[in-house]
């Protein structure tokens, strides 16, 4: 049975003759391909790399994918009886891998993979945007990419890992640290010589003076 674009209707007693035309009027296909079009650059824009300043970064075929792992790292500590309590909670950084596609001709894919180097070897963090989520201060960390007979000599599959960059923690200090602190006089202090090593004699203090400490050249100090 040849294509035809509406469904086939038998010519049987019963079954009205419906009128139709082989074509596709030239209005609707221009409508057709523009929303083919829109449809693109909206799927186009929800997936994407982008640098500091909002600017795309890297420019695939297609986006294949996206694996994002995050965890929670709890702390424990024993208790009697061979148990353990658990006291603190926290997250570690997320680690986000991107696959994407990149064909056309050996220039493209050239300066494609030279972009992807580049970001590898930079300090420089990124924003990696998904249909549903967006993953803040990313940076490259490792590169990886493949090519396969089955798809084609020209298509490269490429793996990006991210991984997070926290930024948001604070160091927090005393207003004053002891150890740095200058030496200060509390009041007056006396010393008194020693007899000799290992012997200490009492001073002749009168009954209002009484020995506070000896100081580590053997002096009492009052």
């Amino acid at each position: 049975m040849p294509l035809i674009p509406f469904p086939n209707v038998p010519d049987v007693p019963g079954v009205p003759a419906i009128a139709r035309s082989v074509t596709v009027p030239t209005s609707l296909t221009g409508i057709f391909g523009l929303a083919v079009e829109a449809f693109g650059d909206f799927m186009a824009a929800r997936w994407g790399v982008f640098d500091a300043g909002g600017n795309r970064v890297l420019m695939p075929d297609s986006f294949l994918g996206i694996d994002f792992k995050n965890d929670s790292r709890q702390s424990n500590y024993p208790v009697e009886g061979g148990g353990f309590e658990s006291y603190n909670k926290v997250d570690t950084p997320y680690d986000a891998r991107v696959t994407m596609a990149i064909g056309g001709d050996e220039i493209t894919r050239t300066l494609f993979l030279s972009t992807c180097d580049a970001m590898l070897h930079s300090i420089n963090r990124y924003t990696v945007v998904t249909p549903e989520v967006t993953y803040d201060n990313a940076s490259l960390v490792n590169l990886l990419y493949r090519r396969e007979t089955k798809n084609g000599a020209t298509m490269l599959t490429i793996q990006l890992w991210f991984n997070e960059v926290r930024t948001n923690a604070v160091a927090l200090f005393s207003g004053t640290n002891p150890a740095s602190s200058d030496v200060a006089s509390d009041g007056a202090v006396q010393s008194f010589p020693i007899d000799g090593p290992g012997s200490v004699s009492a001073p002749n203090l009168s009954s209002s003076t009484s020995i506070a400490a000896i100081d580590k050249n053997g002096l009492v100090v009052q």
